[in-house]
C-alpha cells in the first residue's frame, strides 16, 4: 500500500526548517518565496538554502525527527519533483505534523483567512504545534522505561 501526504512536501520541509530560524529571517524567506513563486521545487529548495545550512539537522536538530528531512534531501531526493509518496516525508508528517493537526485547525480557525491550494502558510502554525507534540512524545519517552534503558532500575534490567 502507498501513503501519500496530505501536505505538501514543501509545506513539511518549510515547516521543519523554519523552527531553526529566527523571526526576521523567516520573514526574509517567505518574502523570498512570495516574490520568486518557485515553479520547481529545486528553485524552492535553494531559497531555503540561502537561508538556511540543511547540516543543522544533522548535527544540531531541534527534534530528533528532524533528521528525516535532512536525509531525504541529501539521499533519497533526486534535485526533481519531490513526491508525495517520499517515505522520509510521509513519515515525519505521520509522526510529527498530523499529531499536531487538531492543534493546526484549531489555530488556523482562528488566525488564517482561507489558504490558496500549496500555501506555505499552514507551515508557520504547524511548526509550534509540531514542536509541542515532538517534545510531549520525547517525555513520553523518558517516563515509559521500556523505550528508556536509562531509566530502568538495575532490578528490572534483570
Amino acid at each position: 500500500m502507498i501513503n501519500y501526504m496530505k501536505y505538501s512536501p514543501r509545506t513539511i520541509i518549510f515547516c521543519a526548517v523554519s523552527r531553526y530560524l529566527d523571526d526576521p529571517t523567516n520573514k526574509k524567506v517567505m518574502d523570498q518565496i512570495w516574490r520568486k513563486i518557485p515553479q520547481q521545487d529545486r528553485a524552492f529548495i535553494s531559497i531555503l538554502k540561502q537561508y538556511f545550512d540543511f547540516e543543522r539537522m544533522k548535527d544540531s536538530p531541534v527534534l530528533k525527527d528532524d533528521i528525516w528531512i535532512y536525509n531525504f534531501l541529501k539521499y533519497d531526493w533526486d534535485n526533481q519533483k519531490m513526491q508525495r509518496t517520499a517515505r522520509l516525508l510521509v513519515k515525519y508528517e505521520n509522526e510529527i505534523i498530523i499529531p499536531s493537526e487538531e492543534s493546526y485547525k484549531v489555530l488556523t480557525h482562528l488566525t488564517l483567512k482561507p489558504l490558496k491550494k500549496n500555501s506555505l502558510l499552514p507551515a508557520l502554525v504547524i511548526k509550534k504545534a509540531a514542536r509541542k507534540v515532538a517534545l510531549q512524545k520525547d517525555q513520553d519517552n523518558l517516563h515509559n522505561p521500556e523505550l528508556n534503558p536509562e531509566s530502568q532500575t538495575p532490578e528490572s534490567q534483570k
